[in-house]
């Protein structure tokens, strides 16, 4: 099996394309302090959700890398109509 699509169908009612709870990342931003302006890189970004919630929190700037399309696509669509632009930048395997 693709271990893309595998990850696809296994997340596919997460919020994140990673193994953590809404609880447990909820505790981890709460921890953090970035400032605004500051720089985040997620590389395997999948949905983009985890960069678009930084931006959202901290208003830094974020890019967002995530080869495989299905994800890069989804992640482009979840940041449309949020507060991300033009802070995010989404890229794929064709740029």
């Amino acid at each position: 099996m693709d271990r893309n699509k595998y990850s696809a169908i296994a997340t596919r009612n997460h919020d994140f394309n990673k193994p953590i709870s809404r609880e447990k990342w909820q505790r981890l931003l709460d921890q953090l302090n970035l400032k605004p302006g500051e720089k985040i890189f997620d590389i395997g970004a999948g949905n983009c959700e985890i960069p678009i919630q930084f931006v959202e929190k901290f208003d830094v700037t974020a890019t967002a890398v995530e080869l495989y399309e299905p994800h890069l696509e989804g992640g482009k669509q979840r940041a449309e109509g949020r507060r991300t632009r033009p802070a995010l930048d989404v890229y794929g395997e064709r740029g």
